[in-house]
């Protein structure tokens, strides 16, 4: 009998529970829409917004001019466009916990919206609404109406935030919001500063004419861009300082170029913390302080921000140099592309063999591209009379000459026609220790690839002839001739024992054209095959060819005594 009840029961459930899903599915429930604020329907007209905190006395305007806002009231000053969108959305998205009418005007004091905590009233081009926002005491909501209405509507405590904001935080934080600075100038008591930029190159254009380092002017660039300010003066801080402003001889006036604005500050700096300023800009607005070490740097522009490096050498851009030391002078001169000669005093290339070294004339220019000035002293006459050394760099429209100056262990430079001497810190002592060594190109012959020996000969110069035949000669070996030192010549060797020859070697290449090589070398009695003469030019072996040279000339004759004159040279 209980399992025939419990049955029935359950049956009687399922049925009900179908009806009502039934009659749910035919009937559904409709969407309960809470009324809106009308603020919200036009929140994005908006053209200006005055916010009242009574109990704060803060009183807020802002006003909308060419699609940008800004803050007319307590200051004026651009709008920060984060705190107005932040205010915008939150009238847009916003939904009220719940809303409700009042029954009648005395019900405004029991949700604190007699004497409300904030007034807001915001205009559109055609219409205008006022919101009071009231609080009771110990309930975490905050009730809002819109003037001329009976509606309220409850929102969470966060509702406020995004109007409780200080003028500061009205206001854009930035004293300057453009970007592509283009020039700097800087006024102090002392001196004037104008810094500006020239196809893409940072300049002193006065009191100097210098580089600017782009790294160090890159970092004040952006100090000085981005300065935010700290908080506007107080009413009764504004009128003392102006007064010091109009007095003051010592205040500095920053003006920053862009490309078609400009902007000045005037500054003087607020005695209680270091690197803070009292500021105005260009002459009205309101007073605010700033912090930047930027003004320091500023301060010493022309020993922190110029360019400790005197030198970008290209060897692409240099026509002639002339070296001079107090013992020699060479002047080398680029012939034509990828090709240098060295020069004698009277402007004529020292023979055919004097080529340059390209790599040496880089490794020069690269040395003086290595230069890192220590100090710039800009009225500094107490240098040496005489120079360690002198450089002339002939570009395509102009010319540097440079004089290199050594008292005790410093070393100094300086440009011909240019006040400035800088103390040098780093130096390759090398650069002043150069000679026509160092330069000349020691490559005597090169052959190419598709070349054979199709005839090797020395000739004494007791006439005899020795001829080797082609297929027993090391191609390697002979194929190139590098100087291993050039030789100041002609070279004079005792004439006891001493004996000369002269190398001549036949090449042909693929297309079947012919070469000649001739060298000349000196010999005595022991194997001392280091000494060779190549057109006009004395140079020393290398040693693959003193050894290959000597197996050549000694070794059929003097195959018993060889190894005594290899150990007693």
């Amino acid at each position: 009998m209980l399992r025939i009840g419990l049955t029935f029961f359950l049956t009687f459930l399922n049925a009900l529970w179908i009806a009502v899903f039934l009659y749910m599915k035919q009937h559904p429930a409709e969407e309960v829409v809470l009324p809106k604020l009308t603020l919200q329907e036009s929140a994005l007209d908006l053209q200006k917004i005055e916010i009242n905190f009574e109990s704060k006395d803060a009183h807020v305007v802002l006003i909308k001019k060419d699609q940008q806002w800004f803050l007319q009231e307590p200051v004026e000053w651009e709008a920060n466009p984060i705190a107005i969108d932040n205010l915008i959305q939150q009238f847009i998205f916003s939904k009220p916990k719940l809303s409700f009418k009042l029954q009648n005007a005395a019900d405004l004091n029991r949700y604190g919206l007699t004497l409300p905590l904030c007034t807001l009233k915001c205009f559109t081009n055609d219409k205008s609404h006022t919101l009071l926002f009231g609080q009771i005491p110990d309930v975490d909501n905050i009730y809002v109406t819109e003037s001329g209405t009976n509606d309220v509507f409850v929102f969470g405590a966060k509702f406020l935030d995004a109007l409780s904001l200080t003028p500061e935080k009205w206001g854009h934080p930035f004293i300057f919001s453009w970007n592509e600075l283009r020039g700097i100038t800087f006024d102090t008591p002392q001196k004037k500063l104008y810094i500006t930029q020239e196809q893409g190159r940072w300049l002193f254009k006065s009191p100097i004419t210098a580089p600017i380092d782009a790294e160090r002017m890159e970092v004040v660039g952006q100090q000085l861009t981005h300065l935010e300010y700290l908080r506007f003066l107080k009413p009764e801080e504004t009128k003392d300082w102006l007064s010091r402003f109009n007095q003051n001889a010592e205040t500095y006036h920053l003006t920053l170029q862009y490309r078609e604005k400009s902007c000045t500050l005037e500054l003087l700096p607020w005695e209680a913390e270091n690197n803070v300023y009292v500021a105005q800009r260009n002459h009205a607005g309101p007073l605010f302080l700033f912090a930047s070490n930027g003004i320091e740097r500023l301060i010493n522009a022309q020993e922190t921000l110029r360019e400790r490096t005197l030198f970008n050498l290209k060897i692409q851009d240099v026509n002639k140099i002339v070296y001079s030391t107090p013992h020699q002078q060479l002047t080398l001169q680029a012939i034509e592309d990828n090709k240098w000669e060295i020069w004698n005093n009277t402007d004529a290339p020292i023979g055919n063999t004097q080529k340059a070294s390209m790599t040496s004339i880089r490794m020069f220019l690269n040395a003086l591209n290595a230069i890192y000035v220590e100090k710039f002293l800009d009225n500094f006459t107490d240098f040496p009379e005489n120079t360690i050394a002198e450089v002339t760099l002939f570009f395509n429209t102009e010319s540097r000459h440079i004089y290199f100056y050594k008292r005790n262990e410093d070393y100094y430079l300086k440009f011909e026609k240019e006040p400035t001497v800088f103390q040098l810190a780093v130096v390759d002592e090398t650069l002043f220790q150069k000679t026509l060594d160092d330069f000349r190109n020691r490559l005597i012959w090169e052959w190419k690839p598709s070349e054979t020996i199709s005839s090797f000969k020395i000739i004494a110069s007791n006439g005899t002839v020795t001829s080797i035949n082609p297929q027993d000669v090391d191609v390697s070996c002979f194929s190139s001739l590098r100087a291993q030192k050039w030789l100041e010549g002609p070279v004079q060797y005792p004439l006891f024992n001493a004996l000369s020859y002269r190398l001549e070697i036949e090449t042909v290449d693929a297309q079947q054209v012919h070469y000649l090589y001739r060298l000349e070398f000196s010999d005595r009695i022991g194997g001392n095959l280091q000494t060779a003469k190549y057109r006009d030019a004395y140079f020393l072996l290398p040693q693959n060819w003193i050894n290959t040279l000597f197996d050549i000339l000694h070794r059929p004759f003097w195959e018993n005594m060889s190894r005594t004159f290899l150990s007693n040279p």
